[in-house]
């Protein structure tokens, strides 16, 4: 961005390096004239980029209204199937994994801790969808994610803007959708789950 050019500018300058571009003419930044010549070449070029983010990001939110799959990851219980029809992908159950998922949940429902669900379903030598062996904080991510309902979600927080770091902020362009998706857990377990999830989280 503006930011980022004119710092590295400066910055060259300090170590005597020199700028050279084979479309555009740099020579002085203090000189006026073509400091003001720099700064609108840099501006335009700015402002195409965001236009063309900002173009992307139409695109992909109006697929994500649709509730279609985006990439990532799927989660466990669930697998992407790609429909010849829309040209499109969505969510499929899984019906083995989907099992197992069902059961962590009703049984985290019913008051058994994780050790408990994990050994009861044999889950610590599953592996997950990100390659590691599942454990406590697997089955944590598991409960507190709202696709398991049918809720399809998509761009929920953002933790980069124009590629620098932001923290961990709600996305104004966030998209909600309920049963967008198949469920593999009805609604009353999944709340009972966010419930126990909570009434945790204020003990410790």
């Amino acid at each position: 961005d503006v930011g980022d050019w004119f710092y590295f500018r400066k910055r060259m300058r300090q170590l005597g390096v020199n700028v050279i571009s084979f479309k555009l003419f740099f020579v002085d930044l203090l000189n006026p004239d073509d400091f003001l010549r720099e700064l609108l070449t840099v501006g335009m070029g700015q402002h195409d980029v965001l236009q063309t983010r900002q173009k992307v990001l139409d695109g992909v939110s109006a697929s994500a209204r649709a509730g279609k799959f985006l990439g990532g990851w799927a989660p466990f219980g669930y697998q992407i199937v790609r429909d010849a029809a829309t040209k499109s992908s969505r969510y499929a159950i899984q019906p083995s994994e989907a099992a197992l998922v069902r059961q962590a949940f009703e049984l985290y429902a019913a008051g058994y801790s994780y050790n408990y669900i994990l050994d009861q379903l044999q889950l610590r030598g599953v592996v997950g969808r990100h390659g590691k062996v599942m454990n406590a904080n697997s089955l944590y991510y598991m409960f507190k994610n709202k696709r398991y309902a049918g809720t399809y979600i998509w761009n929920e927080y953002t933790f980069q803007c124009m590629r620098k770091y932001i923290g961990r902020k709600e996305n104004p362009r966030m998209v909600k959708i309920d049963d967008a998706i198949p469920a593999i857990v009805d609604k009353g377990t999944f709340d009972k789950v966010q419930q126990r999830l909570e009434s945790n989280k204020h003990r410790c």
